[in-house]
């Protein structure tokens, strides 16, 4: 795989197929962006990338955001990279389906993809049957191990919606 460097050596990326240079140098930080400490500056890699490569200055004054054509969050590609407001950035998130409530979220985020779930879509439609069947949800609820509160919202199709 080719790799490329910026900022003078001190960032490395492997090349993607797509494009992407993906940084592996550095840790990603709590929000998935890696980070960087750059002349005392905290900040995350493809912000820094592009102020340099772009702008040539660091100016960290959150006036602008630095958004991803790609949506990954690792890429310092510059040909990936544009500035805009954070309205621009929100709106780029939303027309791309990745909120919360977007497309892309909903595929990724649900059931037991999810990493947190305590059952799996196959459990799910076993419980929502063996309701049916006439099965109690207390006693659901023992079998499975998870609360009475969540065997109903599966049953009334709080939860699980997407099973």
């Amino acid at each position: 795989m080719e790799k490329i460097s910026y900022l003078n050596g001190r960032v490395i990326c492997e090349v993607k197929d797509n494009g992407c240079h993906e940084v592996i140098s550095h840790k990603q930080g709590a929000n998935g962006y890696p980070q960087i400490r750059y002349n005392g500056i905290a900040s995350t890699i493809h912000r820094v990338v592009y102020m340099f490569e772009i702008l040539g200055v660091l100016k960290l004054d959150g006036t602008m955001d630095i958004c991803h054509t790609c949506d990954n969050r690792k890429c310092c590609n510059t040909e990936h990279l544009f500035s805009g407001t954070r309205q621009d950035n929100v709106s780029d998130m939303v027309e791309k389906g990745r909120n919360s409530t977007g497309k892309k979220h909903g595929d990724t985020c649900r059931g037991e993809i999810q990493g947190n779930s305590k059952l799996t879509e196959i459990e799910v439609k076993l419980i929502r049957l063996k309701y049916e069947l006439g099965k109690r949800k207390c006693d659901l609820a023992e079998e499975y191990n998870v609360s009475h509160k969540l065997i109903r919202n599966i049953i009334n199709y709080k939860t699980w919606t997407h099973v």
